[in-house]
């Protein structure tokens, strides 16, 4: 039968022409394993997730107050974590943040070397050149590195799913704060790091990343960078 015959192809077009072939009752069991598989590539957690509904948090102030509870957008803060966008984006950004300035000097760069140290037939030594060739103590080096930009492109669109992404990680994993404003009251670095200390004082951390809407916003812009920006761990976006 045509059954029997798809059931003796490959797994990949077994499974593409029974899904338009076999009884209702089959297809809708191979709908449900479908949705049942696990992708390698999406970070699991142990809670349920439906992802790109609006996620609700509470608004603080800087002195963590609860203001109000707001809605975050759910297709920036409420997405599948990809590891794999996340790891390429991770690559993309620190590639574009090494300076490739080593360098070496081949033989002709070396100084010295310019006379033939002796003559080619009758020494009974092997013949030589110039006292600065790779196989000498002091020559050049072959094939050495030179100063070049290790920076490759990567779409935009992939570059905006990895910063979604690591939002989303945040906020599944606690350790994101919305505030109201990082305007200081003061322009101390003592005043801002002990505001950052009562902010996050539940939370184990390494660095912490702080955003604000602008370089000149009124939510934190050059205040929050001056008082900020001397802090250990603190980067600020």
């Amino acid at each position: 039968s045509v059954w029997g015959q798809l059931q003796q192809t490959s797994a990949g077009y077994a499974v593409a022409a029974t899904a338009a072939a076999a009884p209702p009752a089959v297809v809708s069991a191979s709908r449900a394993a479908a949705q049942a598989v696990v992708n390698p590539l999406v970070m699991q957690y142990p809670f349920d997730i439906e992802y790109y509904t609006p996620r609700r948090t509470v608004l603080y102030n800087l002195v963590k107050q609860p203001i109000a509870a707001i809605e975050l957008p759910g297709d920036v803060f409420n997405v599948p974590v990809r590891i794999d966008i996340i790891n390429e984006v991770i690559r993309w950004q620190r590639a574009k943040a090494r300076q490739g300035t080593h360098k070496t000097k081949d033989r002709s760069e070396v100084r010295g070397g310019g006379k033939k140290p002796w003559q080619q037939k009758g020494s009974g030594r092997a013949r030589q050149g110039s006292i600065r060739a790779p196989q000498w103590r002091g020559g050049g080096v072959v094939h050495g590195p030179k100063p070049r930009s290790y920076a490759f492109a990567l779409n935009k669109k992939v570059r905006r799913l990895g910063l979604k992404c690591a939002l989303s990680a945040k906020a599944n994993e606690g350790r994101l704060i919305v505030l109201d404003s990082l305007q200081p009251d003061q322009l101390k670095t003592k005043f801002m790091y002990a505001k950052l200390q009562n902010l996050l004082q539940d939370q184990p951390r390494i660095s912490v990343l702080v955003m604000d809407s602008d370089k000149s916003g009124e939510d934190g812009g050059l205040a929050l960078r001056r008082t900020a920006r001397n802090i250990p761990g603190v980067e600020i976006v």
